[in-house]
């Protein structure tokens, strides 16, 4: 109790703490600072003009605008396929179909170097692989990478002459269907012969020639082979005895 009664002293005679009041000179009203707004067109850096105007050389000197890649490629593997503009797209625009491992360096490289293509700038774009149900199971479609260029010069793709399309494509149902007939109509040793439709490229194929194996030693690797198959089956369930039993 005589702790309490000091602090009740302590408490009755000290004085409340005074506010903190900033000096008159320490407050700044806000100044309201004029903006335009139409931004000054000569306010660009030195570094991005100078960038500029060496673009603009290097199209007129017909060099690539771009640092080209130390790495020499002389036989390049990868498949870029040139695919139809779509209906918003400019014919100043292209768009290819690259691997997933290519990026924009090494497509602005490629169209440089093998068709003197200049690639001003580039968007890449990876389509989402799908499901698909096929009986019982599903499985997922690979993704498709596909990246659209800019180009100095426009191209246009030629007309689709149709009658020809047509043509082409009924001879190649016709095809087709005087396979499936061969094939049917087919018995005996004519079913291993190769085809006449597209050249035999459709099959079936002849058997693939097999090594000759003596039969003693073909009977001595079977004898070997279930030999060891039996042991690695006793091995395990040695194992699975002595987890089950603790041994």
């Amino acid at each position: 109790m005589p702790r309490l009664r000091n602090l009740q002293r302590v408490l009755q005679h000290s004085k409340p703490p005074k506010p903190i009041i900033p000096h008159a000179r320490e407050i700044k009203a806000p100044v309201a600072v004029e903006r335009s707004a139409v931004p000054d067109p000569t306010a660009y850096s030195k570094h991005s003009q100078k960038l500029y105007d060496m673009f603009v050389e290097d199209v007129a000197a017909n060099r690539p605008h771009f640092p080209i890649g130390g790495k020499e490629v002389y036989f390049p593997w990868a498949p870029i396929t040139l695919l139809r503009p779509s209906a918003r797209m400019t014919p100043y625009q292209a768009q290819f179909v690259v691997p997933l491992n290519f990026n924009k360096l090494d497509l602005r490289d490629y169209l440089w170097h093998v068709y003197g293509l200049r690639a001003l700038n580039i968007t890449t774009q990876v389509k989402w692989s799908q499901w698909h149900r096929q009986g019982y199971s599903r499985y997922r479609t690979p993704q498709v990478k596909k990246m659209i260029i800019d180009m100095d010069q426009p191209f246009i793709w030629p007309e689709v002459d149709t009658a020809a399309e047509e043509s082409h494509q009924k001879s190649t149902n016709l095809t087709f269907t005087k396979h499936e007939e061969e094939l049917r109509d087919r018995l005996g040793s004519d079913s291993t012969k190769p085809a006449k439709a597209f050249d035999g490229l459709l099959g079936p194929y002849p058997a693939a020639p097999k090594p000759y194996v003596p039969k003693k030693i073909k009977a001595n690797m079977a004898n070997l082979r279930d030999k060891s198959s039996k042991a690695v089956d006793k091995k395990s369930e040695e194992e699975l005895i002595r987890r089950f039993t603790q041994l």
